[in-house]
């Protein structure tokens, strides 16, 4: 799979050319477009190459949703402000515990 910027760019113009919308997931959940894309975001490492896909969507008026782990490769509390000033969602991506602790017990 090819996860360039400017792969990533191109999908935003075809989304943009679509018919479609897009929609973060609280204003989805509020009131859903009929034909709507959300583009969801879980930021595992590098804060930093978030923020810049978030520049980029928002150029494109586009809204996203932003998942961030609370751990230090993740969590920048400048970078998650930043993103969240830009009009996208910000949400706290966590891992289901009971697997997390399954997986440990199997170490």
């Amino acid at each position: 799979m090819d996860f360039t910027v400017k792969k990533y760019i191109k999908l935003l113009q075809t989304i943009k050319a679509s018919g479609y919308t897009t929609q973060r997931m609280e204003a989805f959940m509020d009131d859903p477009s009929p034909r709507v894309i959300i583009l969801r975001h879980d930021v595992e490492l590098k804060p930093e190459n978030s923020l810049a896909v978030a520049e980029i969507e928002k150029d494109f008026g586009i809204k996203a949703n932003y998942y961030f782990r609370i751990v230090q490769e993740s969590y920048d509390e400048d970078i998650i402000s930043q993103i969240a000033g830009m009009g996208h969602e910000i949400g706290y991506h966590y891992e289901n515990l009971s697997e997390t602790n399954y997986l440990a017990q199997r170490r």
